[in-house]
């Protein structure tokens, strides 16, 4: 999670830990990078500002996460739960390759705000990719392919 109280050396400096890790264990299938949802939390709420991260900021992190963690983590994941299908969208064209999943109740982040719910069925997820001129993959959380989504 970013966007609360970290520096922006500190979000490189986080990633390349997870690099290093990497490098080391070969554990990790997928990064997620979670942008921190502040409009409903408590320290918001009690009057702390300049949290969460700007959509500049979003793409910019997948972006850093990308060119840092290569082919060492080949998937980056942008949550549409959390970002919305448009910002989604646009993130696949900033170094994210997975769109995640098909998700229900999922009530924090629809407690936080989520922009457009927490239901899509697989036909929208495909409809995002294929708007990109790209072909969308069911997959499973271990990244085996399953079939094209039609």
């Amino acid at each position: 999670m970013y966007g609360h109280v970290e520096t922006l050396e500190e979000r490189v400096e986080h990633i390349d830990i997870i690099r290093r890790l990497q490098q080391e264990t070969h554990g990790f299938t997928e990064f997620i990078p979670m942008t921190f949802m502040h409009e409903y939390s408590p320290i918001f709420l009690e009057g702390q500002k300049n949290l969460g991260a700007t959509g500049t900021e979003d793409l910019k992190l997948y972006a850093v996460s990308r060119l840092m963690l290569k082919d060492l983590i080949p998937n980056i994941q942008v949550s549409w739960v959390k970002m919305g299908f448009r910002f989604a969208q646009v993130s696949l064209t900033a170094g994210t390759n997975d769109l995640g999943g098909t998700l229900g109740g999922d009530e924090l982040s629809a407690a936080s705000g989520a922009p457009d719910g927490v239901d899509a069925s697989i036909e929208t997820l495909g409809s995002i990719v294929r708007n990109l001129g790209r072909n969308p993959i069911e997959r499973n959380s271990k990244y085996t392919e399953f079939y094209p989504i039609e």
